[in-house]
């Protein structure tokens, strides 16, 4: 993981030592654009290096903790941004054929899983949502990664002892579209799932 350490051009700040910290505060931002092969990076770092979300969760939070405050929180402003651009009938569709059900919180975890996967199913995806029947495992009964979501919040905590959105600026972040407006077809009516996903519809649809 040295290599780490390297991605964003700066020595890791240590807990209890941050006095920059202090004077960042009285901003009320504190945040520094990470590069989307950054981003990725580490992502694909984390899906070598562990054998299951638990692990991965954990490796990205550690990982995180050996960069500054502000980088923390670009890898933050990063994955919303990714996330809300994964705000598509296409994925809602995907979710409701994989999960079962089209509860809001079910596609919003279930969009944190395909970002959790890697830059190639994830750019594919936003491309083709039907390009997911490719992840399907027998081996998986659900398909969401609720824990991917408070990766940066809680690296940040551990690292400052600071609550994360103390010092984003939420007048910045943009606002997501809602997944309701997402979310339009009848499950009574297979022929408006079919036409979205066909081939996850071929495959798991009972």
């Amino acid at each position: 993981m040295e290599h780490l350490n390297q991605l964003f051009g700066k020595k890791p700040v240590k807990k209890g030592t941050i006095t920059e910290l202090a004077e960042l505060a009285n901003l009320r931002i504190l945040e520094k654009d990470i590069s989307d092969n950054n981003y990725w990076t580490l992502i694909e770092d984390s899906l070598t290096l562990t054998k299951n979300q638990y692990e991965q969760e954990n490796y990205l939070i550690e990982a995180l903790i050996k960069f500054n405050p502000e980088e923390i929180i670009g890898f933050h402003l990063k994955t919303i941004h990714f996330i809300n651009q994964l705000t598509d009938i296409k994925i809602s569709c995907a979710s409701f054929i994989i999960n079962g059900n089209d509860l809001t919180e079910t596609v919003e975890h279930f969009r944190y899983w395909i970002l959790s996967r890697g830059k190639t199913v994830y750019d594919t995806a936003l491309i083709d949502a039907d390009y997911l029947i490719s992840e399907i495992s027998p081996e998986t009964n659900f398909y969401d990664f609720e824990g991917f979501k408070r990766i940066a919040s809680k690296a940040f905590k551990n690292l400052t002892e600071q609550e994360i959105a103390d010092y984003i600026d939420s007048k910045k972040l943009k606002t997501a579209p809602s997944l309701n407006d997402a979310i339009r077809w009848d499950e009574n009516d297979p022929e408006t799932l079919q036409k979205h996903c066909p081939n996850l519809f071929a495959t798991l649809w009972k």
